[in-house]
């Protein structure tokens, strides 16, 4: 909850909204956010001592590496099957049929529970996972780091990320293999569609593709993923990371929700909608969809395949309602051993021309992970069908396999089971490589390998044609702009020591995180690590004070479901979010905090005290001259009896003039009968006054107080002229909203600071010292967003709550 302030500057807060910032490909004859490379690209120039053929060297076997090494390396890019087209032809009025999919499924389609498991695949199945489970003794952390070493294509990742392309990770260069393997990226002008895309690296390795090829062409694209600022959305669910998605947010669909949970009941329905009209105002045909979703297996790596398979089935139904006829769908699965998965290939067989099992090279051999390449969509089914097996097998709760109408061909079975086999044994022999490496190997095992690698690089580069260009225009343009702060007396290699957002964090062995699951809280807690964070002493000063330009900006105000959960923050370390989860759900932390209310409660009346005092004193810090009245807006109702009232009427001991207000219409009054510049105090937390009418029921103090945090600081603003101070009683600072408030603070002030104390409240006193003036087009904003949080829906689906009150990428 401290890490607005440093947040602020080392994410280097930005004047601009997201729609200023996102990045817009404008090329020859493009439309915004289109990409086209209608105009002739220049020829291409390479860094000195270096050039295609010199990274493309010629594909000799190393002379020390026995011809079965050699093999396994070359193997590494022979991981395909491809189904035969005859595996799902039938005959009679079935081939006839204007929609295969209903021929197969029927006009009603229904699941089943009791469809029997093939014997075959279920002994595949077995056999899979009584190697894996010699995995489970080991550290999580000791196997990531062994079997990235003794990755044969582990060099590929660092030698592109030198050739400087935009954002290179291992889906980077998966999808530029995929791209370079299977012809799915059409000739002429097209839209495409990336599911569950986060960070976005399809969409840059697809960028690259398309210019280092010369594939003249006018591109659009749009993606979707779980929203990393959704604060509602679990990190062990999502990838947070939001590297492109902060410069490219206007591209990015997050469904009426906000969630960005492509499963939710009304998210297809959405998608659907907002791809057609991309469509039309692009004038674009979809001819490409990806789909890279997955789920956090690590409780039940076993059962990953099940885990899985209602997010495949939503993806494979997603493409086929917004694909045109014609299109190319890629789609990452992993195992394919049940019943659900078989139809789920057959299913993609009866709609695609071609139906491709892939594992790319630079794929860990030692994972399930295997892309289905579908291509040439034949549009032979009604969207009246797809809507139907939408329902059936992602929003029902009823569980079990598609019903079909007649026997699914032998042939197809056939070459399933053959499918499954062979990338079963590919990954089982790279298990057991791993575990052999594991448990001693020696330098001859170790220098074998590297030659490997090397042997593995030269065929990617060949085989991908991958060199460094200078003219490779880039997905985001990353803005650069000063930060509007400054923090004095704190060193840039101090701020990037704070700057680093982790992500989700798995240690220990399977066996041991397991047993940790099942644990007491009480026990849960005494293994919670011990942290030394001393409480925050920054001062941020403004260095650019909020223009009208910039709020005319925010006119988007973006909004989505309520939620009562703040599982993720981009604004705190996801440990400490976890932690603080399992903390407040336990009603016996409740009870605790209860038998120390008295105490918390004068020792915030005696910070603020203290505050107040030091604004008296010349020479204090930030103190400018001393002040003849402090306005005190604590509680709705002035009553004498407040806690923090009493506290700070106790310390101060009439050495100020205090009025105590109850409305914003007495805050007013008092205001304007000031001739001098005075102190605000202003209680937006619910300290003594539980002012949480129409918020949903949340043990985050942050979410019941939202409405109040609005209409006070709003009212705050209004009345407040040059040289006026404000002292803030806030709780945590985690959501976008608050967070955002507090931002048009810090930029409406000169300076910036926190007084506070570790509680088990979590309440924090934010100061903010000389206002550098009013701004009109502020407070019209402010009020609106005030009108629309009163018209919010407690009723589910609501999907009209307030979530920002800046765009979130001005505090990035």
């Amino acid at each position: 909850s401290f890490s607005f302030l440093d947040g602020i500057q080392r994410r280097g807060l930005k004047c601009k909204s997201f729609l200023a910032t996102a990045h817009q490909h404008t090329y020859k004859n493009s439309t915004a956010h289109q990409h086209s490379y209608k105009n002739k690209m220049p020829k291409r120039r390479w860094k000195p001592g270096y050039s295609p053929t010199s990274s493309w060297r010629a594909q000799t076997c190393p002379p020390d590496l026995p011809q079965k090494e050699v093999e396994d390396v070359q193997n590494l890019f022979k991981k395909v099957f491809k189904f035969s087209a005859v595996s799902v032809k039938v005959t009679g009025n079935v081939a006839d049929s204007s929609d295969m999919l209903e021929s197969w499924i029927g006009g009603d389609p229904e699941v089943l529970e009791d469809i029997p498991n093939d014997s075959e695949l279920q002994a595949q199945k077995k056999e899979l996972n009584k190697i894996k489970d010699k995995l489970s003794s080991k550290d999580i952390e000791d196997w990531h780091t062994h079997t990235t070493k003794c990755n044969i294509a582990a060099s590929v990742i660092p030698h592109v990320k030198n050739l400087g392309v935009e954002m290179c990770t291992q889906a980077w260069v998966k999808f530029y293999e995929i791209l370079n393997k299977h012809p799915i990226v059409p000739r002429g002008n097209f839209l495409s569609l990336h599911l569950c895309e986060a960070p976005g690296a399809f969409v840059t390795s697809l960028n690259h593709f398309l210019q280092q090829r010369d594939h003249v062409v006018s591109w659009d694209w749009r993606a979707t993923t779980l929203n990393p600022y959704f604060e509602s959305n679990s990190m062990e669910e999502m990838i947070a990371d939001d590297r492109l998605i902060r410069h490219t947010y206007s591209q990015w669909f997050f469904g009426k929700n906000g969630s960005g949970d492509i499963t939710h009941d009304s998210y297809v329905h959405d998608l659907f909608r907002y791809i057609d009209r991309v469509k039309k105002d692009q004038e674009l045909e979809l001819l490409l969809v990806t789909a890279d979703g997955s789920k956090d297996c690590q409780i039940n790596p076993a059962e990953q395949e099940a885990l899985v398979s209602r997010l495949h089935y939503c993806e494979m139904i997603a493409a086929c309602l917004t694909l045109a006829k014609h299109g190319c769908f890629v789609l990452k699965v992993f195992t394919l051993f049940e019943p659900a998965s078989v139809a789920l290939v057959f299913l993609l067989n009866v709609l695609f021309s071609e139906v491709i099992a892939s594992k790319p090279s630079t794929s860990k051999s030692g994972n399930s992970e295997i892309y289905l390449v579908c291509r040439d969509y034949k549009k032979n089914v009604k969207e009246e069908t797809l809507w139907k097996l939408l329902d059936l097998t992602v929003y029902s709760e009823k569980a079990g396999t598609i019903s079909f109408k007649q026997e699914l061909p032998v042939t197809f079975l056939q070459e399933h089971r053959e499918c499954c086999q062979r990338f079963s044994q590919w990954q089982i022999a790279t298990i057991e490589n791993n575990i052999q490496l594991y448990e001693g190997a020696g330098p001859d095992a170790y220098h074998q390998l590297h030659v490997k690698q090397d042997y593995a690089l030269n065929l990617f580069l060949q085989k991908t044609k991958l060199y460094q260009s200078r003219y490779v225009k880039r997905i985001a343009k990353i803005n650069r702009d000063d930060s509007a702060f400054y923090i004095p007396n704190l060193s840039g290699r101090q701020l990037h020591a704070h700057s680093n957002w982790q992500h989700k964090v798995l240690k220990g062995t399977f066996d041991l995180r397991q047993n940790t699951n099942s644990k007491s809280w009480l026990e849960r807690v005494e293994l919670m690590e011990v942290r030394d964070i001393s409480s925050p002493d920054l001062t941020l000063q403004c260095q650019h004070p909020l223009e009208q330009y910039e709020v005319i900006e925010w006119t988007d105000i973006e909004k989505g479901s309520p939620f009562s959960l703040i599982l993720n923050s981009r604004l705190c370390d996801v440990t400490l979010m976890n932690d603080l989860n399992m903390l407040l759900k336990n009603p016996e932390f409740n009870k605790c905090r209860q038998d120390e209310f008295v105490q918390h409660a004068e020792c915030i009346g005696k910070m603020v005290s203290d505050i107040v005092l030091n604004f008296m004193t010349p020479g204090a810090r930030g103190a400018p001259s001393c002040q003849k009245q402090i306005i005190f807006w604590d509680e709705d109702v002035a009553d004498e009896t407040s806690l923090v009232y009493k506290s700070v009427m106790s310390n101060i001991k009439n050495r100020v003039f205090l009025s105590r207000v109850k409305s914003a219409e007495e805050l007013e009054s008092v205001a304007r009968s000031q001739k001098s510049c005075f102190t605000v105090f202003c209680n937006v937390s619910l300290l003594c006054d539980d002012n949480s009418r129409g918020e949903p029921e949340s043990y985050f103090e942050e979410l019941r107080a939202r409405r109040k945090m609005v209409q006070r600081i709003a009212a705050v603003l209004r009345h407040l002229h040059q040289g006026c101070q404000l002292i803030l009683l806030t709780s945590t600072v985690l959501t976008r909203l608050s967070a955002g408030l507090l931002y048009i603070l810090a930029r409406s002030f000169n300076t910036t600071y926190i007084s506070s104390q570790a509680n088990l409240w979590l309440h924090q006193v934010v100061v903010f010292d000389n206002c550098l003036g009013g701004c009109p087009v502020l407070e019209k904003h402010l009020t609106e967003v005030e009108e629309l949080m009163g018209a919010e829906s407690s009723q589910e689906p609501a999907s009209d709550y307030v979530m920002e009150v800046v765009p979130f990428s001005s505090l990035l």
